[in-house]
């Protein structure tokens, strides 16, 4: 049994002879950090990590080299991105297992010289070693004040009103084995980072004492969520004063007969003018002002039928026409497709798309009008996967 992980940052650039690190499973890798231990990822359940794969959208470097990284140590992957080379890159031959208390990351080590160097979007397949469980992780945030912070489920985007962090789970599974890592902490109090699940707290909690720092895990409790429950991540303040940088969450999600799969908000905020098209990846983050559909581009290496496109806007204000997102394979319109009028949420049941091995897979948004704007909070997809192994799915959403 397959599972395809992707993921997406921020189209920031790395800098020249420099090592950085980046989280490996689906959702926002954002832009990475120079310290590993800010950036791994702990495995619960072991598994197998295969057909590793990044785009490059622009580079003008010296030889770079992208490999996967176990407990500070290579990994059996390693990808040479030559001088100056751009494009799609992928190790076809290597593999690695891990097990329990693995702690896993990306690195990438540029080459010299030039100005740019800007990873788009990763992937890679993972098989567990029994069971029908999935890894997500991502970049986070740093959280002070004296207000309880909401984020979608794999977002780095911290939010004061919860509705605009939720996203629907789509399929019945169980969230366990949590974890959070921060880096650094002066709050005056006692924080816990916590689930939601229909704005109420979910079981799963870890507590940071005052000034604790380090990976907490919650390996105890799980959560039980159904198709259509809406779930967040939430910092639960204790009413003191500082600040927590929380470098990086990982959940598992186990299902019967399914993946979801969570992805990125923009942290930076992404409303869509009028009159403009826009391409963002199905996994990780938004890519707000993406002009050029291939840097928005994930292969997939499983196939699976894509249904149940959703979309939620909490701001509109074209003059004229509507806002239409729709799935992209190989460059070509696909049959999932919505259009919003108006804030609120709307969704594709009846159409379907079929991915196949090899194919590139992305979203696109559209604006019509003169004037006015568009603000998505939220983009998913069930992807069914052949033979009843599972569905994936992706959620994906913009930051005010």
């Amino acid at each position: 049994m397959n599972v395809q992980h992707m993921g997406s940052g921020s189209q920031s650039s790395v800098g020249a002879s420099t090592t950085r690190y980046f989280h490996m499973f689906s959702g926002d890798f954002k832009d990475g950090g120079g310290t590993e231990s800010e950036q791994r990822a702990n495995a619960a359940s072991p598994g197998t990590i295969s057909l590793v794969g990044l785009f490059i959208s622009a580079n003008d470097r010296g030889a770079s080299t992208w490999k996967v990284r176990k407990n500070t140590a290579d990994g059996s992957t390693s990808i040479s991105i030559g001088a100056s080379g751009t494009g799609q890159f992928e190790d076809t031959t290597n593999t690695d297992a891990f097990v329990d208390n693995d702690l896993l990351c990306y690195q990438v080590i540029t080459g010299a010289g030039g100005t740019q160097f800007r990873p788009e979007t990763t992937w890679h397949t993972f098989a567990p070693t029994s069971g029908t469980q999935t890894y997500l992780s991502n970049e986070s945030q740093n959280f002070s004040g004296t207000a309880d912070n909401f984020f979608a489920f794999c977002e780095a985007s911290l939010l004061t009103t919860e509705n605009q962090a939720q996203g629907t789970i789509g399929v019945a599974a169980t969230l366990q084995n949590a974890m959070s890592n921060v880096q650094s902490n002066t709050r005056s109090d006692t924080c816990t980072f916590r689930t939601r699940i229909n704005i109420a707290n979910g079981n799963i909690a870890m507590q940071y004492l005052t000034t604790a720092t380090g990976i907490v895990e919650d390996v105890s409790n799980t959560d039980t969520v159904a198709d259509g429950d809406e779930i967040n991540w939430m910092w639960d303040q204790g009413g003191g004063t500082g600040a927590i940088n929380q470098s990086g969450i990982k959940v598992e999600i186990a299902a019967t007969d399914a993946f979801p799969i969570f992805t990125s908000q923009d942290d930076a905020g992404s409303a869509q003018t009028a009159g403009l098209t826009w391409y963002h990846p199905v996994s990780g983050r938004l890519h707000p002002s993406e002009t050029t559909e291939a840097d928005a581009e994930t292969k997939s290496n499983v196939a699976f039928t894509l249904s149940d496109l959703y979309g939620f806007v909490s701001a509109y204000s074209l003059d004229a026409g509507s806002f239409t997102v729709r799935v992209r394979i190989n460059r070509a319109n696909g049959n999932l497709v919505i259009s919003f009028t108006g804030t609120g949420q709307q969704s594709d049941v009846t159409n379907a798309d079929t991915v196949v091995d090899d194919d590139e897979v992305n979203y696109t948004t559209v604006t019509g009008g003169t004037t006015g704007s568009v603000t998505p909070r939220v983009f998913s997809l069930l992807a069914a996967v052949p033979a009843a192994v599972g569905r994936l799915r992706t959620l994906m959403g913009v930051g005010l």
